[in-house]
């Protein structure tokens, strides 16, 4: 068994104000230990939380901190054999892991993923240094799971019973966050089946797993005997931390809070959860989510937040709210869907990074020109002259809209194909956005209703184009 690093938390001080309303004035109904482990990046972040949570351990995980269906489920892993998880880039690993890695007596080390996403490099920098290497990686993300479930299976030893497979997205990180460590803490005995997490993607057919994590727009309804699930991620979350009494038979005492639109430092907590008694809960990076507020303010049981990240990902004002240091202010309710559909699209550029969103978010003297189509919307910002401006598709799936491709005009050389790696934003996250910027959004909604969207046939072009790149440029449309 590991040795566990006692974390020293400071005692959070606490303001008594009767006016505040409870849900909103956290910290005031109760004492919370609150500290934050971070570093000056996501890898030194993950070094970090070995450093602040371990003394010794046998083995160490090395998952990638550029993109995460490899190591999607590796919290089960770290969870089950309480061991540090190291992100790297492709091609080069910190030195400072290697420091680490010597200091708490690392003898194996476990690779999630193929050399496309952790080089052979990476894995003979390791080797060097004389540690056993042992690459986990099948050739897509559901075979490196069931792959990682089959080693967590073998170390278990003697154990006869296979295992059953729980479920979550294999497109979206977000479920697979928080369901890690009740998971990888899920041990069998020898006459039971081990619990082993798995993505899932379109490609499976007829579901039946023993556990879900996730919406049936995540996971589709098929044969399952537990499923936990909220209205969005953060909510999600929240419904598992609420099953650690049900499978675990323990009630938690700690929460470890991330940044719940990003995977990096969720990914390295899982055994800052599972070692400390905890579960991994979800917040906006600068917005305390109420339903994970919510959580804390109400379960007697919490006793300690570990915010995981620096102050980009957990904002220093969630911080000083979780210490009872400040008001937190009353957020407005989520009205996104309320929103004129005009607005709704026009808010969208922002899961797509549009950089022209951050001069001319009252629409300047550009067209915003936008079509739904079913579950997507199709959207086009221009200024009616040139090229190079993309038509963006959107997916709106319940409180998640993800930003798929686009197609982007290269005048008389014809259309050229972008497909970046999904990203996906809540409502409520593009709400906040909105409430932001209120007056200039407002402005560009009046101007979008005034703009003819009969003309540019936004489907039309992209459909025609999408398989088609540098085809004939359609006559009579002006990029």
């Amino acid at each position: 068994m590991k040795k566990k690093k006692v974390l020293s938390l400071v005692l959070a001080v606490t303001i008594g104000l009767s006016t505040l309303i409870p849900n909103v004035a956290l910290a005031n109904t109760k004492d919370l230990n609150v500290t934050r482990i971070s570093g000056k990046d996501k890898y030194e972040t993950s070094v970090e939380t070995s450093r602040k949570t371990f003394d010794s351990s046998k083995y160490a995980i090395i998952a990638s901190g550029e993109v995460f269906p490899d190591a999607l489920v590796g919290g089960t892993l770290a969870s089950q054999v309480e061991a540090p998880i190291f992100l790297t880039s492709k091609n080069s690993i910190s030195k400072n892991i290697f420091t680490e890695m010597k200091r708490i007596g690392v003898e194996h080390v476990f690779i999630l993923g193929g050399t496309g996403t952790i080089s052979s490099m990476v894995e003979n920098n390791i080797k060097k240094l004389g540690y056993n290497v042992e690459r986990l990686a099948g050739k897509d993300r559901v075979e490196t799971a069931t792959i990682i479930g089959e080693k967590r299976l073998a170390l278990m030893g003697d154990h006869k019973q296979g295992m059953l497979p729980a479920a979550v997205n294999g497109v979206y990180f977000a479920d697979a966050l928080s369901a890690a460590p009740l998971v990888g803490q899920m041990f069998s005995d020898k006459d039971t089946p081990l619990t082993y997490l798995v993505p899932y993607m379109t490609s499976m057919v007829k579901p039946g797993f023993s556990m879900v994590f996730g919406g049936t727009s995540s996971v589709p309804k098929g044969i399952e005997e537990y499923r936990y699930a909220g209205s969005d991620r953060y909510e999600t979350a929240v419904k598992v931390a609420d099953a650690y009494p049900i499978h675990l038979n323990k009630e938690i005492e700690t929460i470890v809070l991330v940044d719940g639109t990003e995977f990096p430092d969720a990914l390295s907590s899982a055994p800052v959860a599972s070692i400390n008694n905890g579960a991994i809960l979800l917040t906006h990076p600068t917005n305390f989510t109420k339903v994970t507020k919510d959580y804390i303010n109400y379960n007697d049981n919490i006793k300690n937040v570990i915010i995981v990240g620096g102050e980009n990902s957990v904002s220093k004002n969630i911080e000083k709210e979780l210490k009872g240091e400040v008001t937190p202010p009353i957020v407005e309710e989520n009205n996104f869907d309320k929103l004129d559909k005009g607005l709704q699209a026009y808010l969208y550029l922002n899961i797509a990074n549009d950089r022209r969103l951050n001069e001319y978010k009252d629409l300047g003297w550009l067209s915003f020109y936008y079509e739904y189509d079913a579950n997507y919307v199709y959207c086009h910002l221009t200024g009616n002259a040139g090229s190079g401006h993309p038509i963006y598709r959107f997916e709106i799936k319940n409180d998640r809209v993800t930003y798929l491709d686009a197609v982007i005009s290269r005048a008389m050389e014809g259309y050229e194909t972008v497909k970046p790696q999904p990203k996906t934003m809540t409502k409520s996250e593009l709400y906040n956005e909105y409430l932001k910027y209120k007056s200039e959004y407002d402005i560009a909604a009046k101007k979008i209703k005034e703009i003819d969207h009969s003309n540019p046939n936004l489907i039309e072009i992209f459909n025609e184009f999408y398989d088609n790149p540098f085809g004939y440029n359609p006559s009579g449309y002006n990029r």
